[in-house]
């Protein structure tokens, strides 16, 4: 990616469970809806029968790049809900309070 001129921002999702050590595993839905322009990164997660599974704490994030940093957080903002597993958590908190500087 030419990043010159551009700003990269980036969302962790996790999985949040009741357990410290719980290594049950949820199915990732709708991975296959997120537009190639978001980069997906993959972290505590298994191909399980060609399914991608969150196994627990940091699960994956997406990173959106755009020469305007308004744009990279609205395509981020409306993708991120589309990825579902149990226990799914991020810092929406985080990402609302960027702004243009």
């Amino acid at each position: 990616v030419d990043l010159l001129n551009k700003t990269a921002l980036s969302i962790v999702l996790f999985k949040m469970t009741e357990y410290l050590f719980d290594e049950s595993q949820s199915e990732i839905k709708y991975l296959n809806e997120i537009p190639e322009e978001i980069a997906i990164s993959f972290y505590n997660t298994i191909n399980k029968d060609d399914n991608i599974r969150a196994k627990s704490g940091r699960i994956l994030s997406l990173t959106s790049v755009n020469s305007v940093l308004s744009q990279a957080k609205k395509t981020l903002l409306e993708w991120v809900d589309c990825v579902d597993f149990k226990g799914k958590r991020y810092r929406k908190d985080i990402l609302e309070n960027i702004n243009e500087r």
